[in-house]
């Protein structure tokens, strides 16, 4: 994966640079922008503006990549719980038994439970100034 990685890099333009530290850089660069263009589409269509972005799952393990994410968002990111998967199942469960009258409560619930950690953005003027090169290099794969 790193040749791919430089290959492509070198093909669009940029400078490709050995060692492990910049090719994971560059995929979590590339995820954080992959979140924004998303993030951009789901305002596009729904006509609300995204305000805090909450992440559950094995990704917010990893710090680096839901602060990238913070920071190509402009927003903060709410990280946890990383078993969302199977929390939510639980709560329609929980939902549908009664043993919770609501998604609101489920909401509390979750709150309660759980530990979340926030992220705020930092570099926003970073991931601002890099997206139109992004956005070249995705429309030229």
């Amino acid at each position: 994966m790193p040749l791919k990685i430089a290959s492509c890099l070198r093909e669009t333009g940029q400078a490709a640079r050995e060692g492990e530290g910049f090719v994971i850089r560059v995929v979590l660069e590339s995820l954080a922008y992959t979140y924004r263009t998303t993030i951009r589409e789901i305002e596009q269509v729904t006509g609300a503006k995204i305000v805090t972005l909450h992440a559950v799952g094995g990704g917010i393990q990893n710090d680096l990549l839901v602060q990238f994410t913070a920071d190509a968002l402009g927003i903060p990111v709410l990280a946890g719980p990383v078993e969302g998967t199977i929390v939510g199942n639980i709560g329609v469960l929980a939902i549908a038994s009664g043993a919770v009258a609501d998604l609101r409560m489920w909401r509390e619930v979750v709150g309660r439970s759980f530990s979340l950690k926030r992220y705020l953005p930092g570099e926003i003027a970073y991931f601002a100034g890099h997206a139109a090169e992004y956005e070249r290099c995705l429309n030229h794969a």
